[in-house]
């Protein structure tokens, strides 16, 4: 075997090994960001607070019944949702200036570490409203407000009833 082919090997080896090491590292750490920045894209969410029906209280967090991870994205929009037309279809726009995730929010109220960009408009009783991927509707004064979570399928079929 000549010189040059040993070489050739040995370089061969080395890269090899550099990328088998790299390709170890990455399958280590795919997956290993704490639960504290995980954005599944999913998220639930609940009333936590509604005496006052036009400033509910929220949790959206990864699990159902604000379990699993906080919000950790960088923008949240509340928009109004219906068959009529209306000027503004996004009601409330927040985002993340500083800090961490957040758990828990009051409608038009920016948490800690977040500010307004949009809005807020008042919401309507008996309207409907999404963020992210579900939808709610609150309805009543305060102390006596409420307000009712929907997932997707849910809301057509609320939103169907309503039409007809």
């Amino acid at each position: 075997m000549s010189r040059n082919n040993k070489s050739v090997r040995n370089l061969i080896g080395k890269w090899a090994l550099k990328v088998v090491r790299v390709a170890g590292l990455l399958l280590l750490t795919n997956g290993c960001t704490p639960d504290l920045f995980y954005s599944p894209g999913v998220w639930n969410l609940a009333v936590v607070g509604a005496n006052d029906s036009s400033h509910p209280s929220f949790c959206i967090s990864t699990e159902p019944r604000c379990g699993g991870s906080r919000y950790y994205e960088h923008e949240l929009e509340v928009y109004r949702v219906g068959p009529e037309p209306w000027p503004e279809r996004n009601v409330w726009t927040i985002e993340q200036v500083e800090g961490g995730p957040i758990e828990t929010f009051t409608y038009g109220v920016a948490p800690s570490g977040w500010r307004t960009t949009k809005g807020p408009l008042p919401l309507e009783e008996g309207k409907f409203y999404q963020l992210r991927n579900e939808y709610f509707r609150c309805s009543g004064e305060a102390p006596d407000g409420s307000c009712t979570v929907f997932t997707k399928e849910q809301f057509r079929e609320s939103h169907l009833e309503e039409q007809h």
